[in-house]
């Protein structure tokens, strides 16, 4: 606990790895092992590996397409972009890998999230 207490508090946002099993003594019950825990601003880069964003082909005009670039080309990282461009009218959709990694930074994440249309996944 004195090793751990620090990061308890108000505030912190925190990725606990922890093993759930059955107390030593008494089978019925069960316990909470904590084995690691780690600030998620420390290890953001390391855990995000792709951002997949769903884009519908009627968003992408001029000025989305200079916003989007201007958000890679400024945060560089560790992260894979994938864009699935799908055409509705049509029934089709086209996948497309960005050659440069970011970083999913929260002005990113609020760029996606002010486009209605768009949708992302994280893996």
């Amino acid at each position: 606990w004195i090793e751990k207490k620090s990061y308890f508090t108000e505030g912190m946002f925190l990725l606990i790895h922890a093993r759930c099993q059955s107390y030593k003594y008494d089978e019925k019950r069960l316990e909470l092992n904590v084995g690691k825990i780690e600030l998620l601003s420390e290890i953001k880069e390391s855990a995000i590996e792709c951002i997949k964003i769903l884009v519908p082909l009627w968003v992408i005009d001029g000025e989305f397409n200079h916003e989007l670039y201007q958000y890679v080309v400024n945060n560089p990282g560790k992260t894979k972009l994938q864009l699935v461009v799908k055409d509705e009218e049509h029934q089709m959709h086209v996948s497309l890998v960005s050659g440069q990694q970011i970083s999913v930074t929260k002005d990113f994440l609020n760029f996606i999230k002010s486009q209605e249309a768009l949708r992302f996944q994280i893996t």
